[in-house]
């Protein structure tokens, strides 16, 4: 068998961070709004974060949607908590 590579620490590093998505509805103009936070979150939280995915809601998916995800956990939805 092939011995793989052992990954640098860096590279570790990246698989262990938190990822950030924020969904945003794009028929309520939500992008701005959206790539707002990213950038708070990301000035906030420079050192803990990964990195963020900016990912807009279409039809056929119901309108309004704004929610914040880390990793799997929902951090905040608009529906939810107004």
């Amino acid at each position: 068998s092939e011995d793989k590579p052992e990954l640098s620490s860096s590279v570790k590093a990246l698989r262990t961070t938190p990822h950030i998505s924020i969904t945003y509805c794009t028929g309520c103009r939500w992008m701005l709004r959206a790539a707002w936070m990213a950038q708070e979150l990301f000035m906030t939280f420079d050192d803990e974060i990964n990195s963020i995915s900016l990912l807009p809601s279409r039809p056929p998916q119901p309108g309004g949607l704004f929610t914040v995800m880390l990793d799997e956990d929902v951090l905040w939805d608009r529906k939810k908590e107004g």
